[in-house]
């Protein structure tokens, strides 16, 4: 039963993963897009690369000419991000982290010049969290909401780091904190935050119970089917992590 239970953990942790990119690489989007010009219809993938890449160019040399230009930070910072959504897309999972790497360090030179922005704050957090700076990201999500408790977009980006992470129960409490400010919700006080994100917040609070409530289903089952030594081992091992 326990190779049952690891099976379990090991399938439930790979389905997260696929769910918080795939299901909110939408919400990314539309966070880190810009204000830039793209291909036609027609065009693929590795068009828009190549056109992001170009327009990347032209913003360097720009800013070697012009370090402070705030504009020309963020923008720089969007296509990155526009890029790592796109590797992500295409399965190339390295670049896609690389290019967020490449956004975070260009949202945190904008926030040094522009260090009261939410916006960027919470666009500086989300690169660092899909670049793999998991640390990084709850640090700042953390200090978001300390700063601003009323800003929804940031429990719910790091309700999906605490999800993504399998801290389950912490995530609900951020999907639930996000949903309680739904009400109350002011646009015009937070332009970036579309009125969208309150449904991504229930979207993965609800697969966040469900994920909770299987496990302990499963350690359930468990209990019931081995003896009652293993359980009771269990039981001791996890009221030693408790005090540890």
């Amino acid at each position: 039963m326990r190779k049952k239970r690891k099976l379990y953990v090991v399938i439930a942790l790979l389905a997260v993963a696929g769910l918080v990119i795939t299901s909110f690489s939408g919400a990314l989007a539309g966070l880190f897009a810009g204000s830039n010009p793209v291909p036609g219809e027609e065009a693929g993938i590795e068009d828009y690369l190549d056109y992001f890449q170009g327009e990347v160019d032209g913003l360097l040399d720009d800013l070697e000419k012009d370090p402070l230009d705030l504009e020309k930070w963020e923008t720089l910072a969007d296509l990155y991000s526009e890029m790592g959504i796109l590797y992500y897309y295409m399965g190339d999972s390295l670049n896609s982290m690389l290019k967020f790497a490449e956004s975070h360090t260009a949202y945190e030179t904008a926030l040094e010049i522009n260090p009261d922005s939410l916006d960027l704050a919470i666009k500086t957090a989300a690169a660092a969290q899909y670049a793999g700076n998991y640390q990084q990201a709850e640090d700042m999500y953390r200090e978001l909401l300390v700063k601003d408790p009323g800003y929804p977009i940031a429990y719910v980006y790091y309700g999906i780091l605490l999800y993504s992470m399998m801290d389950l129960e912490g995530a609900i409490q951020q999907f639930e904190a996000a949903l309680d400010l739904e009400e109350n919700f002011d646009p015009e006080e937070y332009p970036l935050v579309s009125p969208d994100i309150f449904a991504t917040a229930a979207g993965f609070l609800e697969d966040a119970r469900t994920l909770l409530a299987d496990g302990e289903h499963v350690h359930d089952e468990d209990c019931d089917h081995d003896d009652d030594e293993e359980c009771d081992l269990d039981h001791e091992h996890d009221e030693d992590c408790d005090h540890d």
